[in-house]
């Protein structure tokens, strides 16, 4: 037997393969009979000879030869199906390999070499990011799951489940630079740290509960996920002692690393109990280990990060100076930070910050403000670029922010006289930070930054409304995008509706120039600012409008 296209073919076929018992099967008499359940365009034929069908012998080994005949046309067939099969696995995997080696931004950014509109920047919002969730989790495989159970610890579907919210969510919100390359980095501490597993998830089911309750989730889910982070604290808690009971264990770059990134999640959360115990037997360990000129790069910029939010949260100075070891080992570090190395600016941002130097009050400032200003906009700038081309990014990128957010904590300017800018400023430029970078919105780590602000704006109202009105309605928008779902939104919308007035700013195209001069990026997705003008607009004659609370926070 042999597959074959027509009879003619097939007659000196069947002769040569020895599969017909007679000679009188090749002669032009013999008909043909289609195998059955055959698909036409890829099956052979059995030829059997008619003068013969009489004979019992041609009989029995005919149906020899047609069952022989079936056999091996199923199991041909089975083997093209696994070929296609395997065809089309391989194609689906390198298009997702492909995918996730070049997001959008990446690939819009090679098709320019020059710099896109800033309307064209990839979208930040929550609904794009749920949209690529199909495309993140195809390397997990079905139902979010390792099929290598390559992690440390036993795992459970919950688990897999908020760990796969972490890669969507909880990476960018660690890192807002080079968000592919940083989850590759975390992924692989994840798997060798069982702390940090139980660490991610905590903050993956605080931040679905979050979700939840702010698209009106069922107060049961909202409960579940909370009552979900609680176990994975517990099991961080347990972790940590575990390590902490064991002399080698507990001096050890792996622990100093999960107990950073343990206090940054519980800084963002306002555990401020929590956090200063953390940090003082963090700051202990540091000390036992050789102090941070002994900790490797990115273990170091944990630890400062896990500061940064700390002092936030407290409203203190950091814990730890600044290396200048760690600030040398970054490698955009010069470019952003001298004033003199040129930096591209991308379309659309030519004035940002050009008010500053404009006013008359900026020469009011203490020198080391005036710095800070000047550093932020090329911070900025070097921000927005960089999200537009992330293909240049790398690991110590985010870095920076870090930097530049220490500098602001270590200035002190409490002892100021009356009528200073310095303090209210420094407070808005590191909430700018944590709204718009950080994208921190609606965690209570802003709630102390907030409060200090509006204390400050409430002793020098009128002072600021007679001096710089304009910068007095960029700082009321600062804390009113910062405030949402809070008890002193109402005072910020109340006020940002008066200097509103006073400038006589008619829509939001003005507005949006006023704030551009300051310090604001049109960033597609991420509607604060929109949403805070509109409520402005609709205050005095809708004044029952108002957000609502969205987080709902539960100490134990």
């Amino acid at each position: 037997m042999s597959d074959i296209s027509s009879p003619t073919s097939s007659q000196s076929s069947l002769s040569q393969d020895g599969w017909s018992g007679d000679s009188k099967a090749s002669s032009p008499a013999s008909s043909p009979e289609k195998a059955p359940d055959s698909d036409s365009t890829t099956t052979g034929f059995f030829f059997v000879d008619p003068m013969n069908t009489g004979k019992t012998s041609t009989q029995y080994s005919q149906a020899r030869q047609k069952q022989a005949f079936l056999a091996k046309r199923y199991h041909r067939e089975r083997k093209q199906a696994a070929i296609q099969r395997l065809k089309s696995t391989k194609s689906a995997s390198q298009s997702t390999t492909l995918a996730l080696l070049n997001p959008p931004g990446a690939q819009i950014s090679r098709r320019n070499k020059e710099f896109i509109d800033e309307d064209q920047r990839p979208d930040n919002s929550e609904a794009v990011l749920r949209k690529n969730t199909g495309t993140l989790t195809t390397c997990l495989g079905e139902g979010f799951k390792d099929p290598f159970n390559s992690y440390a610890i036993p795992m459970t579907d919950s688990m897999h489940m908020y760990l796969n919210h972490f890669r969507i969510h909880g990476v960018g919100a660690a890192y807002p630079l080079n968000v592919t390359l940083m989850g590759t980095y975390l992924w692989r501490d994840l798997i060798s740290i069982p702390a940090l597993v139980n660490i991610f998830c905590f903050f993956s089911a605080r931040h679905v509960a979050m979700l939840e309750s702010k698209a009106h989730g069922t107060s049961q889910s909202v409960q579940m996920s909370i009552s979900s982070s609680f176990q994975f604290r517990g099991s961080v808690l347990k972790y940590l002692n575990d390590i902490m009971g064991d002399p080698t264990n507990a001096i050890a770059e792996t622990t100093i690393y999960a107990i950073a990134s343990f206090v940054t999640i519980e800084s963002s959360m306002g555990n401020i109990e929590a956090v200063v115990a953390h940090q003082r037997g963090l700051k202990r360990l540091v000390h036992l280990f050789g102090g941070i000129e002994a900790l490797p790069h990115m273990t170091l910029s944990k630890l400062y990060q896990c500061d940064v939010k700390g002092a936030i949260l407290r409203n203190t100075q950091p814990l730890f100076p600044m290396s200048a070891r760690f600030r040398s080992e970054i490698c955009h570090e010069s470019d952003v930070f001298q004033p003199d190395c040129d930096l591209a600016i991308p379309p659309g941002l030519e004035d940002l910050g050009v008010r500053f130097a404009k006013g008359l009050w900026f020469t009011l400032l203490d020198r080391s403000m005036q710095a800070s200003v000047t550093i932020f906009r090329r911070l900025i700038l070097y921000f927005e670029n960089a999200s537009l081309h992330p293909e240049h990014g790398l690991l110590t990128d985010n870095d920076l922010l870090v930097v530049t957010e220490h500098q602001l904590l270590s200035l002190s300017f409490s002892a100021d006289k009356a009528h200073s800018l310095n303090e209210p400023l420094r407070l808005c430029l590191l909430l700018y930070l944590n709204l718009r970078v950080w994208h921190l919105q609606g965690l209570p780590i802003l709630d102390s930054l907030v409060a200090s602000l509006q204390e400050y704006l409430e002793a020098e109202l009128l002072y600021l409304q007679s001096i710089a009105p304009d910068l007095m309605f960029w700082m009321l928008f600062m804390g009113g995008m910062a405030s949402r779902g809070g008890s002193l939104h109402p005072w910020f919308v109340a006020h940002l509706i008066e200097t509103k007035e006073y400038l006589q700013v008619q829509d939001w195209i003005e507005a949006r120039v006023i704030l551009t001069e300051f310090f604001y990026t049109h960033q597609p997705g991420v509607t604060g600012a929109e949403d805070l003008w509109n409520e402005a607009l609709l205050a005095k004659s809708y004044p029952y409008i108002a957000p609502k609370t969205t987080l709902h926070v539960v100490r134990k």
